[in-house]
């Protein structure tokens, strides 16, 4: 992190001293417009950086585009919510698995996903069995 640049007023704490990454900011000598997207990109600093406390009076639900307003335990800063992919189900995709030597599940997210693999996966198993591996991702998003 750099330091607090004065021209933007007095920091009060709380505030980034770093570029927030947004997708398409427009130069503030564009305003007013509708252009621009103020969305966070994936490895902006903003992302859990807000302030749960503050957001909470608020009450506010949903961001800009309707997503939870906290997703991954602390807001984000901005008026975007960067939404994160979680699991909905995980499904045997094949008939009752006994001795099978391969078994497919099929795992659903709630939204696309990409570069996931095996290593995302762990297997536990009951019973007493063993030597079970997570092989093989594949899948369409």
């Amino acid at each position: 992190m750099s330091t607090w640049d004065t021209a933007f007023g007095t920091n009060g704490g709380g505030n980034l001293a770093a570029d927030p990454l947004f997708v398409s900011p427009i130069a503030a000598t564009s305003a007013p417009t509708t252009t621009g997207d103020y969305r966070l990109q994936a490895a902006s600093p903003a992302i859990n950086a807000g302030d749960n406390a503050v957001t909470a009076p608020v009450l506010l639900a949903t961001d800009r585009d309707g997503n939870p307003r906290i997703t991954g335990g602390t807001v984000d800063m901005g008026a975007y919510e960067v939404p994160f992919p979680s699991v909905i189900s995980s499904v045997r995709a094949g008939a009752n698995p006994t001795n099978a030597a391969t078994v497919s599940f099929t795992v659903t997210f709630n939204m696309p996903v990409t570069g996931v693999n095996s290593a995302d996966f762990a297997l536990i198993t009951t019973g007493g069995q063993s030597g079970a591996t997570v092989g093989t991702v594949s899948g369409s998003g």
